[in-house]
């Protein structure tokens, strides 16, 4: 497939209507068929949805792929997958860990807005 930048500042493969940010030049754009096999395993998103509904979908989840930190929508459905796994099994993420109040100030009554003390913090 050949690379070609379009009107967005993006990278588009010219048989395929959706686009990738720039900063991931090299990865192939997701499709329909992509996004419903593994690993993504989300073909439920598109039953029932016009083609036009597809491309929008599809259009979107590229956009979302660009986006998201720590491996793109990938990385996030691991994340996701992960975290409910541990809550069907009861898993405490916060578990070891000790709540602490954080020190600060209390802006009510006569540090409220309007407040020379409040004024400071803004």
């Amino acid at each position: 497939a050949r690379w070609r930048p379009c009107h967005r500042g993006c990278f588009v493969v010219a048989a395929v209507r959706c686009h990738v940010p720039a900063r991931r030049l090299g990865a192939m754009p997701l499709t329909v068929d992509s996004l419903s096999a593994a690993p993504y395993n989300q073909a439920h998103l598109f039953k029932g949805a016009t083609p036009a509904q597809k491309d929008a979908m599809v259009e979107q989840l590229n956009d979302l792929d660009g986006k998201l930190p720590g491996g793109g929508l990938e990385g996030y459905l691991m994340r996701a997958r992960s975290l409910l796994k541990d809550a069907q099994t009861g898993k405490n993420p916060f578990v070891g860990l000790k709540p602490v109040v954080p020190e600060g100030e209390k802006l009510t009554g006569e540090n409220a807005p309007g407040s020379e003390k409040y004024a400071e913090f803004e």
